[in-house]
Formats: structure tokens, C-alpha cells, sequence
């Protein structure tokens, strides 16, 4: 089956495909502790362990809010 005709399946049964999922997004408060930590030793790998995100998202929070 192609998956075209899944999709329009889906369409006419009335499923909505256009929904996306969310990204996890962290509080000020769990990136004000993310910094600390990293400032205190701890590695990105561990914070993207600690919090679920992407090592991409790690490298934002601690670049884009530097004190």
C-alpha cells in the first residue's frame, strides 16, 4: 500500500495528520539549574540525560542565556 492512499485513508476517517508533536521545553528555573550545573562540572551529555532534551537544546540554553 502506498502511502498516499494511507494518508487519505486517514483523512477521510476523519484523523487529523497536521498535528505536531511538542517539543519538551524547559522552565527559566530548570535552565537557570542547567547552567549552574554545567558551571559546577557537569557534562552536557549528563544534562541532556538529566532533562530529556536534544544536546542542540543544552547548547542553546547555556549559549543564548549566559549570565
Amino acid at each position: 500500500m502506498r502511502r498516499n492512499t494511507v494518508r487519505d485513508t486517514l483523512r477521510r476517517a476523519g484523523f487529523d495528520l497536521t498535528v505536531k508533536a511538542k517539543r519538551a521545553a524547559l522552565s527559566e528555573e530548570q535552565k537557570a539549574e542547567a547552567r549552574r550545573l554545567f558551571e559546577g562540572g557537569s557534562t552536557r551529555r549528563e544534562l541532556m540525560e538529566l532533562y530529556g532534551v536534544s544536546e542542540s537544546t543544552i547548547r542553546r540554553i547555556l549559549r543564548t542565556h549566559a549570565p
